[in-house]
């Protein structure tokens, strides 16, 4: 889920914009996918 979720937010980021992103209540394994 977290995958799709963030495929469909790099496909709308305008070139040059860089995603950064911050999870407070997720594992790092939940990240890493």
């Amino acid at each position: 889920m977290i995958q799709e979720n963030v495929r469909k937010i790099l496909q709308e980021l305008p070139e040059g914009v860089e995603l950064v992103g911050a999870a407070k209540t997720r594992t790092t394994e939940e990240i890493e996918e």
